[in-house]
């Protein structure tokens, strides 16, 4: 019943910040209506080609989430993000889909300051940040700009902006790389696609990610 009445509250307040601005909504607001659960259909895009898959993603018994992908020709492979409540990642086996992408990104960058395991751990930490609220953490905001938010977990900081209809979050994870989540299409107050994008700050603004995890939600 609360988890109706909050959607209700959500969905008004999105119906009126879409007919106008929704950097006018409460950032909290536009920050619970990303997507880190459910299901839906992904992509892994690389500089020299993707992977295409299906996927379901769970927050299994409100400690660990997990995704687990369906990739064509291989079958399915998991990820598991253990206790992601606590700020530090146990340590643990890497499982099929999370050594896949430890081993892309450490072999695309093989020798600069961001290995496969710390893309990781700064995915975690953005997940985390996401489910701040279902996981009981204390998330502040700051608001620095007209579109611009400066946000803090636990003494991690996030830079946050909302344009139009779309959010924007960046955290610099190493001297040279930044990874940015991106939240789009908007749809009855979910953004219903969310990108994790890595970036490296060596490149122009405008160049392609080394590395695009894209999910489409159902």
């Amino acid at each position: 019943m609360l988890r109706s009445v909050h959607l209700f509250i959500l969905f008004t307040l999105f119906s009126c910040a879409t007919g106008s601005k929704l950097a006018d909504a409460p950032i909290d607001s536009v920050l619970d209506s990303l997507k880190v659960t459910g299901e839906g259909r992904g992509r892994l895009s690389l500089e020299q080609g993707q992977y295409l898959f299906s996927y379901e993603a769970l927050l299994k018994d409100e400690v660990d989430w997990l995704l687990a992908v369906t990739v064509p020709l291989h079958g399915e492979e998991v990820m598991i993000l253990p206790k992601i409540k606590d700020a530090v990642a146990p340590e643990h086996k890497a499982e099929s889909f999370e050594a896949r992408l430890e081993s892309e990104i450490s072999s695309r960058i093989k020798g600069s300051d961001l290995s496969g395991k710390d893309y990781i751990r700064e995915l975690r930490s953005m997940i985390r940040f996401i489910l701040a609220k279902q996981l009981t953490l204390n998330r502040e905001c700051e608001k620095k700009s007209e579109q611009g938010f400066l946000c803090n977990l636990e003494q991690e900081v996030f830079e946050v902006k909302v344009e139009k209809d779309k959010i924007f979050i960046h955290k610099l994870i190493s001297e040279s790389y930044t990874l940015e989540l991106v939240g789009e299409n908007l749809t009855d107050s979910i953004f219903t696609r969310t990108n994790f994008n890595l970036h490296s700050q060596k490149r122009s603004k405008k160049a392609a990610p080394v590395l695009a995890l894209e999910l489409f939600w159902k």
